[in-house]
């Protein structure tokens, strides 16, 4: 994966911290930036989106990425720059889905897992209800944890009960967080704005179909410029 910003000239690269030392097909953002591109640290897409609106001579890219713990928020800026009229802001999408990483995982003749700890903050906006069928139809527990110590010493404890018992059910132990229908506000503003892509590289997994997020035609449309040319992630 190339990082895409030197495609467009006067342009600004924005991305989360944690980003800045992945290395990508011709470097890391932090390599690019040693090599004189303009590279910023964001802790959010509406702060590049913010400094899009700052600077409207220059192009801003955010790089979008993770699970959909994070692509609401990613989601809710482009609406937001949709609706303000905000053509020099653009996202470099690479948002993944966790239910076919899991499928996945379950496919691999190697596997060998006995039940699963379900990740709160996906969770938190997708709900419980998309592992249903990894009980139902692949006969493992699942236990949605928080992340405090006690948290997961309970999962452990929720999917080692239902092991003893021969039960396979999913429960969710991070009552407190997660609903289990999901956020349906986030869950919509992420529908509005993403589809699923054909198919999507993952470090480690290969190629999974159906497993990233690309941006709807319509909000491809809506942005001018040179945005269109890295809205995905080719």
């Amino acid at each position: 994966m190339a990082w895409p910003s030197h495609r467009i000239p006067r342009s600004s690269s924005t991305a989360f911290g944690d980003m800045m030392r992945v290395p990508g097909t011709l470097g890391s953002p932090l390599e690019h930036k040693a090599r004189g591109m303009d590279v910023r640290i964001v802790y959010s897409p509406a702060d590049a989106l913010k400094l899009a609106e700052k600077n409207p001579d220059r192009h801003v890219m955010f790089f979008a990425i993770g699970f959909e713990t994070t692509a609401p928020s990613t989601a809710l800026t482009l609406l937001r720059a949709k609706a303000q009229g905000v053509h020099n802001f653009s996202v470099f999408c690479n948002h993944v889905t966790i239910i076919p990483a899991i499928r996945a995982i379950l496919d691999s003749p190697d596997m060998r897992i006995d039940a699963f700890i379900g990740p709160g903050h996906v969770s938190t906006v997708i709900g419980c209800r998309p592992y249903e069928w990894i009980a139902k139809n692949e006969n493992k527990p699942l236990a949605v944890s928080g992340f405090e110590p006690l948290d997961i010493l309970q999962s452990i404890v929720m999917v080692l009960r239902q092991l003893k018992a021969d039960e396979a059910r999913i429960e969710n132990q991070y009552k407190r967080v997660v609903p289990w229908e999901g956020n349906r506000a986030a869950l919509r503003a992420m529908a509005e704005v993403f589809e699923l892509r054909p198919y999507f590289e993952w470090r480690g997994l290969g190629f999974i179909s159906q497993s990233a997020l690309r941006l709807r035609e319509v909000m491809r449309n809506g942005m001018r410029s040179g945005a269109s040319r890295f809205l995905e992630c080719e």
